[in-house]
């Protein structure tokens, strides 16, 4: 299971141009990527532990 805070995904979401966003996830413990169709621009969103 993984979790964002959803203020930090929604701006990077709005960072990110293009209609399509590609999120890449190692596991819970590592930062996701968000990239845009064709940049070479990263946006990196930290995972929030849920207890």
């Amino acid at each position: 299971e993984i979790a964002f805070n959803s203020k930090y995904l929604i701006d990077g979401l709005g960072a990110v141009e293009g209609k399509e966003v590609k999120i890449q996830l190692i596991d819970a413990f590592q930062p996701g990527v968000l990239r845009g169709s064709g940049e070479e621009y990263e946006y990196l969103i930290m995972p929030v532990r849920l207890n």
